[in-house]
């Protein structure tokens, strides 16, 4: 489950009771006191929005994007995956050197969606994911 700090709350509870791991997510637009608190009651993971505003590929990363992961690994007791606008190979090898993880999601949906049959929907899909696994296994310098 991934949800804003102040919905954490009313689910708590639930998702320890059900050995669930409650994911909270901080943005580049979170002030410090936010992404502490974020950090100290997410469960799992942290989810790090690499960019403001909607989901979806995007050309290029956030310039500052290094260190606004740096600032919330220095706070979190978990480790910390970064998601939005991450849509290419390079993008997930840049970003796995900065994070714990690399969240794409729409990527990926995009090429199942472009797909004209369900069996060339897992070829796309299946290459895709297949070169960001290459990606994150290139050497790092």
């Amino acid at each position: 489950i991934d949800l804003p700090y102040e919905e954490a709350p009313k689910l708590a509870a639930a998702c320890a009771a059900k050995g669930v791991h409650q994911v909270l997510i901080v943005a580049p637009t979170s002030p410090p006191e936010r992404i502490v608190k974020t950090a100290q009651r997410s469960r799992g993971w942290l989810y790090c929005v690499s960019v403001t505003g909607v989901t979806g590929a995007r050309a290029a990363l956030p310039a500052d994007l290094s260190q606004l992961v740096g600032r919330i690994k220095r706070v979190s007791p978990t480790p910390v995956a970064v998601g939005f606008g991450i849509s290419t190979p390079e993008h997930e090898a840049q970003v796995g050197s900065l994070a714990d993880g690399v969240i794409v999601g729409s990527a990926l949906v995009s090429r199942i969606g472009a797909s004209a049959t369900p069996a060339e929907a897992i070829e796309s899909a299946t290459r895709f994911v297949r070169g960001l696994s290459q990606a994150m296994r290139r050497p790092r310098v």
